[in-house]
């Protein structure tokens, strides 16, 4: 159960995350989903203290927020650059 409240709240973070930079294109919105769930996923498993299968502490839900908006912010600041650099082709 634990598992799963991760990876809503980490999905949730993306997509809204989504909406306060205005991603207009579906790519953009589903990176971003993925990123925050992904992020979320990792950094509660790093946090640890219960296993995710069985249920989730505060801590792993809070470590699993900031390691969603951290993979978020990674993946923005990647896909900008990546768009820098055709604009200016």
């Amino acid at each position: 159960m634990g598992l799963l409240i991760v990876l809503v709240v980490g999905a949730t973070l993306g997509w809204l995350s989504s909406i306060v930079i205005d991603r207009e294109d579906r790519t953009g919105t589903a990176s971003c989903v993925i990123a925050g769930a992904l992020g979320a996923l990792v950094a509660a498993v790093l946090a640890g203290e219960v296993p995710l299968l069985s249920g989730v502490s505060p801590a792993q839900l809070l470590f699993g927020v900031l390691g969603s908006l951290v993979a978020i912010a990674v993946i923005n600041i990647w896909q900008g650059r990546a768009r820098s650099r055709v604009r200016n082709i």
